[in-house]
């Protein structure tokens, strides 16, 4: 089995908090073309936890979703729970 290598071509900013936090990132994985990825990474950013890998268009797609769901007029959804 081989090692998986990685590097970080650019940290756009993090999303949450706490010791693991979510970075966007362009990386590039194995010495392939870099991509958009979200995911947890440690404090040095030496290790990282499962997330999610975005091409360019992808990107925008998700974006274009984003988009939709935070302009909606029916924002009932995001809405706590009431006791």
């Amino acid at each position: 089995m081989s090692d998986i290598t990685f590097n970080i071509e650019k940290d756009f900013g993090t999303i949450g908090d706490g010791k693991w936090m979510r970075h966007l990132t362009l990386t590039s994985w194995n010495n392939d073309d870099a991509k958009y990825d979200l995911r947890p990474w440690n404090e040095d950013m030496t290790k990282c936890s499962k997330g999610l890998t975005f091409t360019k268009d992808e990107l925008y797609e998700l974006k274009d979703l984003l988009d939709e769901i935070l302009d909606s007029e029916d924002e009932g959804d995001f809405e706590e729970p009431e006791e």
